[in-house]
């Protein structure tokens, strides 16, 4: 539906890229320590929760009487510069089939595996090895009876979202023959206690082959992520600065590309949001040491549970949702929840995913996310761009690299997202809350700009009609989608003479 017109709009679009230049040369910064559990779970769900019932400005801005406060990492045309946190890529030059599907690129990991840990118990059993080249690579095992499960979230997530913009790291599908895994030096083994190292036996790689999926062909594999290069740094958090690095100087709960990440985890349903899940690495690049902020972990992907298939209430409800609790509690349970029908889950390499009923407005992650909270109308327009950039075509060939041993999960995966997606082009681009104009160009006088919602297929031309409004420093273009008869919010446009100088939607 929408390839031709994509097509044509990115190559007139004014989406151009600056730098944000957050990658000085830094003095190498500490390695972020912390509970995870307490920051990602007891207190983004619990203590700040009860926070916000007592804050009046949460609530008008819950009932909309407030608006919510604007990204603060824009530029002067309303977009996302590159930057140590995000590169823009797809919208801004289409990639081609092949480099959709290599993603971040790099060599695939070259046996025999040197072991040098494992944790085979874990929900998600896995283990680190080096490869023939000396690199560390980390392998994960999908459940015996979901073979493909995991795997996909790792395998397309993750190349979509650097399709995207986002840095992730590389992963490829890696069969694992006998004699492929070998006992690294001093290799160790997750006990049965927390933080418990045993020696590992020889008996354990046997273990390790023994869990893993056969594929199609019969044969053992993983998936396995390269290391990412550079000094591994913790995690980032989704909240405040890094206070040992220079270059951090936006709250990451106003950066725009975290904001905006909702709206393609939504699409993916990604519900694994955690701050646990990023990672910050100390790299060396152009003679410059700095930081670059990476995501990581996208096995919760599609209708996958990491291990298992989601639970029906992913993606709709958080981990606790204390709202959700009051008010089954409160109508003892009259409440029917819709999402509580008995799902389909013909493909067990995606889990139960659909596009049935998916509003993005609406949809939660796992664990509440303080950037996601903060996310504005704005926010959400600018990921819908992205998001919509990927066309049928685009997401058949990400879809390529992914396991689908059974007939028909490979096409239903690739229909789902394309469905999801032209839900999130309709609510963002073709709703009121923004005006979806862009690359603005004054001729003979006149403000000219291309309407993403027309050109990309979410609303006709027809019952369009658009309202100028002329103000002493600047003009408001108004939208109407039902032939003139209510209009939306404007969006801002700054001209000096013939030239557009800043843009705000």
């Amino acid at each position: 539906m929408i390839a031709a017109a994509l097509a044509a709009w990115l190559a007139a679009s004014s989406f151009a890229a600056g730098r944000d230049n957050d990658d000085f040369d830094i003095p190498e910064p500490a390695a972020s320590t912390g509970d995870l559990f307490w920051s990602d779970g007891a207190y983004w769900m619990s203590v700040h929760q009860a926070k916000k019932a007592f804050d009046p400005v949460w609530l008008l801005r819950k009932l909309g009487l407030l608006a919510r406060p604007p990204a603060a990492n824009v530029d002067a045309q309303d977009e996302v510069d590159d930057s140590t946190w995000f590169t823009n890529r797809h919208a801004r030059r289409r990639l081609s089939a092949a480099e959709l599907a290599a993603g971040p690129g790099g060599e695939p990991p070259r046996p025999p595996f040197s072991v040098r840990s494992a944790h085979p118990a874990a929900q998600t059993p896995r283990f680190v090895a080096e490869d023939a080249l000396g690199r560390r690579i980390f392998f994960k095992l999908d459940a015996l009876d979901r073979p493909g499960l995991s795997t996909n979230g790792e395998m397309i997530a993750s190349r979509i979202l650097h399709a995207a913009g986002y840095h992730v790291p590389s992963t490829f599908i890696v069969p694992l023959a006998s004699g492929s895994l070998r006992l690294g030096e001093g290799a160790v083994v997750a006990g049965r206690y927390k933080g418990q190292e045993l020696p590992m036996q020889p008996g354990h790689l046997e273990s390790l082959l023994y869990l893993a999926p056969r594929g199609a062909g019969g044969g053992r594999f993983a998936v396995a992520t390269l290391g990412l290069s550079g000094k591994p740094k913790g995690p980032f958090s989704y909240f405040g600065v890094r206070r040992d690095d220079p270059n951090d100087s936006v709250r990451h709960e106003d950066r725009r590309e975290l904001r905006g990440l909702q709206l393609l985890f939504a699409w993916l349903n990604n519900t694994d949001s955690r701050r646990g899940n990023t990672l910050d690495m100390y790299v060396e690049d152009g003679g410059r040491r700095f930081l670059r902020h990476y995501l990581l972990d996208f096995s919760a992907s599609f209708g996958s549970g990491n291990n298992e298939p989601k639970a029906p209430e992913e993606g709709h409800e958080y981990f606790f949702d204390a709202g959700a609790a009051f008010v089954s509690a409160t109508t003892l349970g009259a409440w029917v929840k819709p999402w509580e029908a008995s799902r389909a889950d013909p493909y067990p390499e995606l889990g139960p995913f659909d596009a049935e009923g998916f509003e993005p407005e609406f949809w939660k992650p796992s664990f509440a996310n303080p950037a996601f909270e903060r996310a504005a109308p704005a926010d959400a327009y600018w990921a819908a761009k992205l998001v919509t950039s990927f066309t049928d075509e685009d997401l058949g060939a990400i879809a390529s690299v992914g396991f689908f041993p059974t007939p028909g999960a490979r096409e239903h995966l690739v229909k789902t997202l394309a469905l999801r997606r032209d839900a999130c082009g309709r609510r963002w681009l073709a709703a009121k809350d923004v005006a979806p104009l862009e690359s603005f160009w004054v001729e003979d006088g006149e403000l000219r700009f291309t309407d993403l919602a027309v050109e990309r297929g979410y609303a006709t031309t027809d019952a369009t009609r658009y309202r100028e409004e002329r103000r002493r420093d600047r003009r408001l273009i108004r939208v109407s989608r039902d032939g003139g008869r209510t209009f939306g919010r404007p969006v801002s446009v700054w001209l000096d003479g013939d030239r557009v100088m800043r843009i705000k939607h």
